[in-house]
């Protein structure tokens, strides 16, 4: 249990580690991205394979798909950010995200019997917001700097939600029979979200954040049309909410 504790802090540290190599040795990015990439998956199967618990052990390609997708954005929009500190302030979110995963993975197979049964719902939510908002400004600053086609982008943006829509299926909901048919018509929404968000003349970050929150939206229908546990009140403010803060952020941004 001690070399699991020792493991799922020294894993994090590790991984941000070949972030923070990159402002010495910029030349060596997909090398470092690589490495990242390929260590997060490898570190989550080992925590997972050492632990206690075995029966959770069946998702154990599932685990790692959640972390290896926040790295891999988190990598990507590091390639368009400029300033130190900004690029200071996204790795240490990734980090503090990556300690977080990597703890409630130790608890849960370790620890499995004082370990609560119910999976953090609302910090894999958290994880997915933050996974999309990073990816998806990643891939507007692909548009806007590297003027890349949209037919090579859609289809990331469309597999990236469709990649979430499986992760959240297989370990929250039992309507295992509606996953696929649920997750490939998220991903053509989000598809058609991003096709009306890319011509914006509006700094990639911003279009991220847009995203990101039309994304937390949908989260919050999810949950209702899934397991309807959420009152029409409370969906009625929670959506005031985001549209004041979209509005606030279009009437606030810089425009090209």
């Amino acid at each position: 249990m001690l070399w699991g504790r020792i493991f799922s802090v020294i894993s994090p540290l590790v991984i941000t580690l070949a972030a923070v190599f990159l402002f010495w040795h910029e030349k060596q990015y997909y090398y470092f991205l690589a490495t990242a990439v390929i260590l997060t998956p490898a570190f989550v199967w080992l925590l997972i394979r050492g632990g206690a618990n075995k029966q959770d052990a069946r998702g154990r390609w599932f685990y790692p798909l959640t972390p290896a997708l926040l790295v891999l954005s988190g990598f990507g929009l590091l390639l368009f950010l400029e300033g130190w500190w900004f690029k200071l302030v996204l790795l240490a979110v990734l980090l503090a995200v990556l300690l977080a995963y990597f703890d409630n993975l130790y608890k849960q197979f370790y620890f499995h019997n004082l370990f609560v049964a119910k999976r953090p719902q609302f910090q894999i939510s958290l994880i997915e917001i933050l996974t999309v908002f990073l990816s998806l400004a990643g891939i507007f600053g692909l548009r806007d700097f590297l003027n890349v086609s949209l037919i090579w982008l859609m289809p990331l943006v469309g597999l990236a939600i469709f990649l979430l829509q499986e992760i959240y299926f297989y370990f929250y909901s039992e309507s295992l029979n509606q996953k696929l048919s649920f997750g490939l018509v998220s991903a053509v929404i989000f598809m058609e979200i991003f096709w009306a968000l890319v011509s914006l003349p509006l700094v990639y970050y911003v279009k991220g954040v847009i995203f990101s929150l039309i994304y937390a939206v949908y989260l919050l229908l999810r949950e209702y049309y899934l397991k309807e546990s959420l009152s029409k009140k409370f969906i009625r403010n929670y959506l005031i909410i985001i549209i004041a803060v979209i509005c606030l952020i279009l009437f606030t941004a810089r425009w090209f």
